[in-house]
């Protein structure tokens, strides 16, 4: 693999972990556990995924993977279904991936508010002169103030998938 390919490739795995944590961060929203929050947002990515593949995304035990999973189909949310010929099962989001989006469309919102709260809570703290000599201050700045830049460009990206989806599911964000 060259220089190009992999560094193409570190970047997809970057936004796809950023994805994944805004995912995670939304199903936490919800009242869901961070590693159950984890595991859904790793199959809304990779639509289709087995116990094996999602040990290796998170470095959860099996243990913990497959009593997570159980919840999840319990709860209707994934389907599993076995492959052909071995004892492997797939797990997938139970309908489609627009589906539960739409049902947290009014949590995803919630969320860039909180978010856009929090930060410029940070901020005022961080314009406080005896901080600016504290270790630490410089990295945490620039990362509040990467996330500032960051945050508006997210909510637009939502707002332009979501007018992509069928009128029946957006219209399900204003019940």
């Amino acid at each position: 693999m060259n220089a190009d390919n992999q560094t193409a490739e570190q970047k997809l795995k970057t936004i796809e972990q950023q994805l994944v944590d805004i995912i995670t961060n939304l199903s936490f929203l919800k009242g869901r556990q961070p590693k159950i929050s984890r595991i859904i947002a790793l199959i809304y990515l990779h639509r289709k995924t087995t116990q094996k593949q999602l040990r290796e995304f998170t470095g959860y035990s099996l243990g913990t993977i497959s009593t997570n999973l159980q919840s999840l189909e319990n709860m209707g949310i994934i389907r599993k279904t076995q492959t052909p010929q071995t004892r492997e099962y797939t797990y997938e989001l139970e309908g489609t991936i627009a589906q539960p989006g739409s049902r947290s469309v009014t949590n995803i919102f919630e969320y860039f508010a909180q978010q856009k709260q929090f930060l410029k809570k940070i901020k005022n703290k961080l314009a406080q002169p005896q901080l600016s000599n504290k270790k630490g201050y410089k990295e945490v700045s620039e990362f509040v103030t990467k996330m500032e830049d960051i945050a508006p460009a997210t909510e637009r990206v939502t707002q332009r998938l979501l007018k992509q989806l069928p009128e029946t599911d957006r219209s399900k964000k204003h019940q």
